[in-house]
Order: structure tokens, then sequence, then C-alpha cells
């Protein structure tokens, strides 16, 4: 019989960070099996002849890109390796509270947005202070329900996100980084 033979393709997938599920295609005259390197992602464990492969990834919770290999295997060949790479997180994990304001992404690279509940917050005066308590930027924001900060001019680190209404004072932590 003709000697045992795999290929798959493409050699890499790129994803979104939100859960999902892709193809790979498998070309093969014999049966297979294929296991990934990661918790997050789950294929179609085993085939016969050529078809398709399916990944299934979780979403990605992390501010990093995340690769995971997927081997494929026929009998007495080294196996076959493609990778699917998932892209970062948009959100932070704890970007929700029921204060009604959300800041993301945090960390950031250069931008970051606060969303608020306006009838919670119309108006307010939103300070960034370093470690040591300096003011290193100041806004009034008023009116609105979402507002962009560009903090590309700020040295990377961990800096304190003040917001002053009439009756309230509220601290959150942003991380800047590079």
């Amino acid at each position: 019989g003709a000697e045992p033979m795999v290929s798959v393709s493409p050699e890499n997938l790129d994803v979104m960070y939100l859960a999902g599920s892709v193809n790979f295609g498998i070309t093969s005259n014999t049966d297979w099996t294929a296991t990934a390197d990661s918790t997050w992602l789950t294929v179609t464990p085993s085939g016969s002849m050529s078809g398709t492969l399916v990944a299934n990834y979780l979403q990605n919770p992390y501010y990093a890109e995340r690769v995971s290999t997927i081997s494929v295997m026929v009998a007495g060949k080294e196996p076959q390796k493609v990778t699917l790479t998932q892209s970062s997180s948009e959100l932070s994990i704890e970007e929700s509270d029921n204060q009604g304001l959300r800041i993301f992404p945090n960390p950031t690279k250069g931008l970051f947005v606060l969303e608020v509940d306006k009838a919670k917050y119309p108006a307010m005066e939103v300070r960034l202070t370093d470690l040591y308590g300096h003011s290193v930027m100041s806004r009034n924001c008023n009116g609105e329900d979402r507002y962009i900060f560009d903090v590309n001019n700020l040295k990377q680190g961990t800096y304190s996100i003040r917001i002053k209404t009439d009756n309230n004072l509220i601290t959150r932590k942003i991380v800047i980084i590079r």
C-alpha cells in the first residue's frame, strides 16, 4: 500500500481574542490523531483520510497574544505541526463594577477609555496621579458617557485615577505599558 502521509493547512491561523472555532484542512491517506498543547484550545482528536480539523478556542483574558501548537500524527511519521495565534484581550479582567463606570483597556499602551453611567456622573473631575501623588493629568468631564484619555506622554508604570463628583470620590488604578 501507499506510504502513510498527512499534511495540514494553513500553517498558522490568526484569530480574535473572543472565543470561537476555526477549521484546518487535512490531506491524508490514512487514520490520523491530533492534539493541542494548551488548555484553552481543543481540536478534533482523530479522523481518517482527508477532511477538516476543527479547533475550538476560549476567550483570551490576557493583554498578550498567545499561540498554541497543534500536532497531527499518522503512524510512522513525524508529527505535522500548525499553530493558532490568538490576539490579546481588548478588555481587562476587572473592567466592570457596580459603580457605573469602567476603564479599559487596562493595562494600556497609550489610550484608555473611561465609560460612565451619565445619570450617576453628569459632571466630574478626572485626575491622574503617579505613585508619589503628583498630578500628571487633570480633566473636567461633563455630559458624555465615554471619554478617551491619551497617556502616550506618560512613563510606563501604575497610576491612580481619581474621579471626583459633587458627592463622591472614586479611585482606580491604571497600568501603562510600553
